[in-house]
């Protein structure tokens, strides 16, 4: 009877670790197929309620659209964007405007020293903490 509940729980284990690592390859799967179509870049599934901020993204990322929450400074010559501005693993975003596009200007104004989220294309990703985004919408 004991080896039988052994043999029980063992293929247990074993079948919940195998089930474990398919969902894992299968979302590494699914995140190279959205970086190679160009898709948004979303928060990773294997960091269910970690705090997530882009500091992964690199040069390889740039022309991605990307979404990014965090708070809207205004700067000498435009606008800057700091993810997780609480924490030391804050990540700025230079923030690029059309200068003919007013509405979103305005958008970007009223929404000075408080969160807001943007989406945009990132241009530059050169630094871990720093990186260069146009802005194509704020939320």
């Amino acid at each position: 009877m004991k080896l039988l509940l052994t043999a029980l729980c063992a293929g247990l284990l074993f079948a919940g670790c195998a089930s474990q690592k398919n969902s894992v390859k299968q979302s590494e799967q699914q995140n190279a197929a959205e970086k190679e179509a160009g898709q948004t870049l979303t928060q990773p599934a294997s960091l269910p309620g970690r705090a997530f901020n882009h500091s992964f993204l690199n040069e390889s990322h740039v022309g991605q659209t990307v979404t990014i929450s965090g708070l809207l400074q205004k700067t000498g010559t435009g606008f800057k964007l700091t993810e997780d501005y609480k924490m030391r693993s804050a990540v700025s975003f230079i923030l690029t405007v059309d200068d003919k596009d007013e509405a979103l200007n305005k958008a970007l104004l009223s929404r000075l020293e408080s969160e807001c989220s943007v989406t945009g294309t990132l241009t530059e990703a050169s630094s871990k903490w720093t990186k260069k985004l146009t802005v194509t919408s704020v939320n």
